[in-house]
């Protein structure tokens, strides 16, 4: 997850009047935004102590993770919506009690499936909190504080996205990974209780009075029948009839939702945003890095804990060097957006993702920790190098009365591309995975054991560690079979990450800067980006 809240540094404006605003209320938005976000990007490090202790297969670690953003993406909007009319403070602090009960839930979870749902609960409690804050960021602050306010907002947002690797392997490490979601049980009960006293009331009486109910159903059903069909593909047959009928629904439901949008008095997407070729391709390209950097994170925090060995703490420090990548070159990006065309800037950096990470492929199948400090300190550089002018030039254009809208559309993007990203890396890896193994399984002279593991994969799905219960005559060579075909799965797994990175690369050639503004650094609110 890389460390942006799709602001770029385009400072938010809305129109109206709101009271005055301190220290105390920055303070609440501020450790609002970094809990949701710091559960959006931390859980993936303990997903193999979940499955370890609850028991489940990848397919149902893969749900309790996508589960939460999921339903962030697909309520983001509406809950926005909902608080412009309505008013901000009971949508945030429902939002968050919301949120805080289900991460309660998910810490005293007694199955995988009692944690999924609770997960999908926490994001509709992030889906009502976290648009919230933002817009009343840009609303209960005016001038210096104002622009202090949206720095300090970004930079919870970028902290929590920074920390979530390391201090989620340090407590499933030293605690256990119920202790991940009691950190957001605290911190979400101190929001409640100071949000109570110090959130004021802002709302927007110039927006959409009415809620596009058709688009929010058809886009968010579209969306679960598609990551339904990406994630269970192998457990049921990519050509079983549940597989196929949820494809056909997928196709038939986004494809109405796109015409509700078009033809809906009060769609939930600002079709006027669209009309612009760099908001369109900068969100697109945005959402194509979001893919590649959690789809990148899911398949190796699992490859180092569960087959290489290593704890979620080394987990986590490994994984940090994509963030030291990243915090290295990102300044460097970030001075020179708006001064430069940004294709020189976001066309390398998708092409080091996809170097580092194809790299990453060409591991042996017992590669030691040394080996991913290089490629992963190179996709770092490139997640650092086009995230800042990605998310800028995406809302560029945007003029400053429609700049929360424009945001929230840029967050549900990151959201989904967070969730393609699990989903097709999990389903590519499922499925290779079972495919390789059957094939090594079924050679002769293996002991009657492999015969039974090959049908457990094909009828049980791919548990956390597939060789942990094998024992008996041939235990270790079945064990080595099945390592070197996880191993080579989540390789080609990550292979979608590289062509993603590639076509994020050929994405970027559409950002191309406007002829009025080759020059111009300033922001679309007029504040330049120094």
């Amino acid at each position: 997850m890389t460390p942006n809240d799709g602001t770029g540094r385009t400072e938010m404006r809305e129109p109206g009047n709101a009271p005055p605003a301190g220290n105390g209320l920055l303070a609440v938005l501020m450790l609002a935004t970094f809990i949701v976000v710091f559960d959006t990007a931390a859980v993936v490090i303990p997903l193999p102590a979940i499955l370890e202790d609850l028991g489940g297969t990848l397919d149902m670690a893969t749900w309790a993770y996508g589960a939460f953003v999921l339903v962030f993406a697909v309520f983001l909007l509406p809950s926005a919506r909902l608080g412009d009319r309505y008013g901000r403070r009971p949508v945030f602090l429902a939002g968050m009690a919301l949120f805080t009960l289900a991460s309660l839930a998910c810490a005293l979870a007694p199955s995988i499936a009692f944690l999924t749902v609770a997960r999908g609960v926490e994001g509709l409690g992030a889906a009502m909190a976290e648009p919230a804050a933002f817009a009343m960021v840009n609303t209960a602050f005016s001038g210096k504080a104002k622009q202090r306010a949206a720095g300090a907002h970004r930079g919870a947002f970028a902290f929590a996205a920074l920390s979530a690797p390391i201090l989620s392997g340090l407590i499933t490490w030293g605690l256990s990974w119920e202790f991940v979601f009691s950190l957001n049980v605290l911190a979400g009960a101190a929001v409640i209780v100071a949000g109570i006293r110090l959130v004021p009331d802002t709302r927007d009486d110039n927006g959409p009075r009415s809620l596009d109910v058709p688009g929010v159903l058809l886009g968010g059903l579209g969306v679960f029948a598609l990551a339904f069909a990406v994630i269970e593909g192998t457990r049921l047959g990519w050509s079983s009839p549940p597989i196929v009928a949820f494809i056909v629904a997928a196709v038939v439901l986004l494809g109405l939702f796109v015409l509700n949008e078009r033809r809906a008095d009060a769609p939930l997407v600002d079709r006027g945003l669209l009309a612009s070729r760099r908001f369109t391709a900068g969100n697109l390209a945005r959402g194509l890095g979001e893919f590649a950097s959690l789809g990148l994170f899911f398949a190796l925090s699992h490859l180092l804990q569960v087959q290489l060995g290593h704890s979620a703490l080394v987990a986590g420090a490994l994984l940090m060097t994509i963030i030291a990548g990243a915090v290295i070159v990102a300044p460097v990006s970030e001075s020179l957006t708006g001064k430069t065309d940004v294709r020189l800037l976001v066309i390398p950096g998708f092409l080091l993702i996809a170097a580092g990470t194809f790299w990453i492929t060409l591991s042996s199948s017992h590669p030691g920790w040394l080996f991913f400090l290089a490629p992963l300190a190179i996709a770092g550089a490139g997640f650092g190098l086009q995230e800042d002018p990605t998310a800028a030039t995406a809302l560029h254009d945007v003029p400053p009365r429609r700049s929360i809208s424009g945001r929230n559309i840029s967050y549900v993007v990151y959201l989904l591309g967070i969730t393609a990203g699990v989903a097709v890396v999990s389903g590519v890896w499922q499925s290779r995975f079972v495919a390789n193994a059957k094939d090594a399984l079924g050679e002769a002279g293996l002991p009657p054991a492999a015969r039974d593991l090959s049908a457990d994969l094909s009828s049980g799905g791919v548990s956390g560690d597939p060789a942990a219960n094998i024992t008996g005559p041939g235990a270790d060579r079945l064990r080595e079979i099945v390592h070197t075909a996880f191993t080579d799965a989540v390789g080609t797994a990550l292979l979608s990450c590289v062509a993603v990175a590639v076509l994020g690369a050929l994405v970027a050639v559409l950002l191309s800067p406007a002829k009025d503004d080759r020059s111009d650094s300033s922001t679309a609110d007029g504040t330049t980006s120094d």
